[in-house]
Parts: structure tokens; sequence; C-alpha cells
């Protein structure tokens, strides 16, 4: 797994619209994708990933989410699913930590007292 110059912007600027992390910032990120990644034991996109494709449905990325602890609307899920998902409505290991850590901050931003898992 790689991540360009861009997505890596991309996040730091999701989570506080600087493009900077403070350590404390950056240790709750680390966390949260440690807790989401494939290699973990107990990582959710590895749980549903069963077949070892390297990525999921996007019946399956609805799983997911609400294992992250994130409840959505029907209408989230679609919007996620148009944004993230390739032309065979999948969502690759990359697509996932972006839209978690896109909701992670979207939920802290907006709820600072909603701390999904």
């Amino acid at each position: 797994m790689e991540i360009t110059a861009s997505e890596l912007k991309s996040v730091l600027n999701t989570m506080d619209g600087t493009g900077r992390l403070n350590l404390q910032e950056f240790r709750h990120l680390w966390n949260k994708i440690k807790q989401w990644q494939m290699l973990s034991p107990q990582g959710i996109f590895k749980h549903y990933s069963a077949d070892q494709s390297g990525s999921i449905s996007s019946y399956e990325m609805r799983n997911a989410i609400n294992d992250a602890g994130y409840r959505l609307n029907n209408q989230l899920y679609d919007i996620i699913t148009i944004r993230y998902a390739n032309e065979s409505m999948n969502i690759d290991f990359d697509s996932f930590i972006s839209c978690l850590v896109r909701l992670e901050a979207m939920f802290s931003k907006w709820s600072p007292d909603c701390n999904p898992r």
C-alpha cells in the first residue's frame, strides 16, 4: 500500500483544515488507522475482505462503517459509494481509509462529544 503526497495532504487538511497535525492528533489518527487496517487481526477491512482480494463491496462497506462506530442514513451510504467505489462497486483499502478519516474528522468537528468506538 502506498500513499501519494496529494492523498496525505488531503488527509491532513481533513483533520483540522491547517494541513498540520500535533502529536496528539497524529497519535489519534495513527491509532484509528491501526484499528481499521488490513493487517490487524481485528481489523475491520480485513474482516470484510475475507477473500483477500484487497477490496470490499459497497454492501460490505456499509457494514464496515457501522463496525467502525458510525451510523449513517441510506443517502450518505449511497454518496460514499459514489465517491469511493470503483466501476465494479468495490472499495479498495486506500479508499476505505480515506473515507473513514473523513468521517472521523466530520464527526469530531460537528459532534465533539461523539466518539465512535
